[in-house]
């Protein structure tokens, strides 16, 4: 599974500095786990010629495992990892015959209309939400110096990004009073996934600092929400919410819905019997992702932020800084996409 790898790669970023004994210790086992999930492709032998079709799903995958293998080698290096080295150069090979062979943006991602439907903020949120991790895919793809992106990319992480500031997510509250149609599944907990997903675009997944001026909306709907993120969406919304204010410099010390939220995971988890993997929700599903997921999101809820140490510098060449260039040829401000529409309080 790719969200093995991910769930990994979060910690390989965000330990270096804070805590490199537990770094290193992350950074073998997401190396391990890169290479058993992209086998496959080290076993294929690369001919441009087969690649007439264009399967925009497995692109999806490749370039999400082409983003770990690039970073993974990144925190590796000065060390070189030559089955490592070999998994990257083939991904890199294998999505670039694919993105050739998809020819466009639209074709890659399997919708050829995405200009004209994003100025529809009445789409289900089930459609938006795949444009949501399309968009941290693509974005953390343009990290990659060897790799050619259909000329748009820059533009189309952008424009989502832009899209959910006018994309209203509704308040519990609210969802309640009248229920939203967008919801591609009838429940409010579908629609503020979203949310805690929307803030990832700008850092990567956590990866870097996440500013209020750039986000004020996302912030608000956390606070004003998360109570009910706790009571109706269980252990992966409500950690996923403490996850959110964390990345916006709240604290355990600072902040009293983080402590509730924490203090809420770490209950669940004492009585799982002191596990994440152990704690199922009131339907009892039990499945590969849940066995991935309850742990990741767990984590990421109890995790100690530090603002100096626990979040990647925004460097030329990573993430947030790509992200922010990609701003600047769109047009808008690179300090706050939302300076001219929002007034701060």
């Amino acid at each position: 599974s790719v969200d093995a790898v991910n769930s990994l790669v979060d910690y390989v970023v965000g330990s270096p500095r804070q805590a490199p004994k537990f770094h290193k210790k992350v950074l073998k086992e997401a190396i391990r786990v890169l290479k058993i999930t992209s086998r496959k492709y080290v076993r294929l032998e690369v001919d441009p010629e087969d690649y007439e079709y264009c399967d925009n799903d497995e692109a999806y995958r490749m370039m999400k495992l082409l983003g770990y293998a690039h970073d993974l080698s990144n925190y590796l290096s000065p060390k070189v990892d030559e089955e490592l080295k070999l998994v990257r150069s083939k991904l890199l090979d294998n999505l670039q015959n694919t993105i050739f062979a998809c020819g466009d943006l639209g074709n890659l991602l399997g919708d050829k209309y995405w200009r004209e439907k994003i100025e529809d903020k009445s789409l289900d949120s089930g459609e938006v939400y795949v444009w949501n991790l399309s968009s941290i895919a693509l974005a953390h793809c343009l990290t990659i110096p060897e790799l050619t992106m259909p000329a748009e990319t820059g533009e189309f992480v952008v424009k989502v990004w832009r899209y959910f500031y006018d994309y209203e997510i509704p308040s519990y509250a609210d969802f309640e009073e009248e229920r939203d149609n967008r919801s591609a599944t009838g429940s409010w907990v579908d629609m503020a996934y979203l949310a805690t997903h929307v803030a990832y675009i700008p850092t990567g997944y956590g990866r870097h600092y996440q500013y209020l001026k750039e986000s004020p909306h996302l912030y608000h709907f956390c606070r004003e929400n998360f109570y009910a993120a706790m009571q109706e969406g269980g252990h992966d919304l409500a950690a996923e919410f403490v996850d959110m204010l964390k990345i916006y410099g709240c604290t355990e010390e600072n902040d009293i819905q983080v402590r509730h939220g924490v203090r809420y995971i770490m209950s669940l988890y004492k009585d799982a019997g002191n596990s994440f993997i152990n704690h199922h929700e009131e339907d009892g599903r039990v499945n590969d992702y849940n066995l991935i997921h309850k742990p990741w999101t767990g984590i990421a809820a109890v995790w100690h932020y530090d603002r100096k140490l626990s979040f990647e510098p925004e460097v030329p060449g990573s993430y947030g800084n790509t992200f922010r260039k990609a701003i600047q040829a769109v047009g808008y401000d690179s300090t706050s996409i939302l300076a001219d529409d929002v007034e701060l309080p």
